[in-house]
């Protein structure tokens, strides 16, 4: 027997066409709706209304206690939509992240290290307040013969101030601390010409003087005896920055 639709070969008994579906031995719809189901038949039942569900898929039922958040996961919204208070706030990155943080220690140990960086360089290459010609300190007697002249140089850097004390005790003699070049000549004659001040000491007058070394300046302090008599003095020298 053949499907009178499709066509297709059907087995003796067959009530409907297995290609098809189309009823085999009844004649017409009426008939096709009067014969029974069989068991190769699938009855469909009609669908049910679709209920509203008491609660929404993304919200907890009634009753149930809504638990923490999951680790790494946003707090669920609040009953106006908003994010609760007391939810952390999250760190923003991009344009908008809040400014990082400088390195506080880091900056602070620079700055130590360039200070004293600094001050051992100032240290190394700044000029020492120190005499450089000459003795910085000495005490001593001087016998000055008529017409003899006693010199001593001096040269320092930087600022080095000095005191000088003389006491005569025998006869006159003339004295200062003057400029000039060591290499100048020592008589008294070629001393007068550089129109510097000598003063003129006698006997139990003491006599002090003070001022400063400047930087590469040369000095002389100098006692001549232009009389025809010995003099004899005493002298305290002391040059200290």
């Amino acid at each position: 027997m053949n499907c009178p639709k499709c066509g297709t070969p059907a087995q003796a008994g067959s009530a409907h066409c297995k290609r098809c579906g189309t009823p085999l031995s009844a004649k017409g719809p009426k008939a096709a709706a009067a014969a029974p189901s069989s068991s190769d038949e699938i009855d469909l039942m009609p669908l049910e209304e679709s209920k509203t569900p008491a609660y929404s898929a993304y919200e907890p039922p009634p009753g149930l206690a809504v638990g923490p958040p999951p680790p790494g996961g946003a707090e669920p919204p609040g009953p106006d939509g908003l994010p609760p208070l007391d939810a952390p706030v999250r760190k923003i990155r991009g344009a908008m992240a809040s400014p990082q943080r400088l390195p506080i220690n880091m900056i602070v140990g620079a700055v130590v290290g360039v200070l004293l960086l600094g001050g051992l360089g100032w240290m190394s290459f700044r000029t020492k307040d120190e005499i450089k010609v000459g003795k910085p300190k000495f005490e001593k007697p001087y016998t000055v013969q008529p017409g003899q002249v006693f010199v001593e140089d001096f040269e320092a850097t930087g600022v080095v101030p000095y005191t000088l004390e003389l006491t005569v005790t025998d006869g006159e003699v003339l004295t200062g601390v003057i400029k000039r070049n060591p290499k100048d000549p020592r008589k008294l004659d070629a001393i007068k010409s550089l129109n510097e001040p000598l003063e003129s000491v006698r006997k139990g007058e003491p006599w002090t003087k003070s001022g400063e070394f400047r930087h590469k300046e040369q000095w002389s302090f100098v006692v001549a005896n232009e009389t025809k008599k010995v003099a004899r003095l005493k002298v305290k020298f002391q040059a200290q920055p």
